[in-house]
């Protein structure tokens, strides 16, 4: 039982930290209640199922510091190019489609010590 709660408790604490993409009028809002650092180089748009219906990658990652996170303008989803997994190029995601990202959370080198 002791080692289920640890599970459960780990898994909730790794969701609180990830990166979560939703719809904030027609911009897709990317945050985590923690800050960063994260480095975010691709937006995803989902099906209804779940399963990825169109990945795109931006062309410079995207840095978010803070938990206020990064809105992506209705000019720049549109400006992407929207490619699914047979190498199609699809429409970007109508507002309100359930999107995603993906991102790198670096590994942070020894900070050189205080004065």
């Amino acid at each position: 039982m002791a080692v289920g709660s640890l599970w459960l408790l780990e898994w909730q604490m790794s969701e609180r930290r990830r990166l979560h993409a939703s719809w904030s009028g027609d911009q897709i809002h990317v945050s985590s209640p923690k800050d960063g650092p994260w480095y975010v180089t691709h937006l995803v748009a989902y099906q209804s199922d779940g399963y990825w219906r169109a990945v795109a990658q931006l062309p410079r990652p995207v840095t978010i510091i803070d938990s206020r996170g990064h809105h992506f303008g209705r000019a720049q989803i549109d400006s992407l190019e929207w490619i699914d997994i047979a190498g199609e190029v699809k429409a970007p995601p109508a507002t309100g489609e359930p999107v995603g990202v993906m991102y790198l959370a670096p590994i942070e080198g020894k900070r050189p010590p205080r004065d």
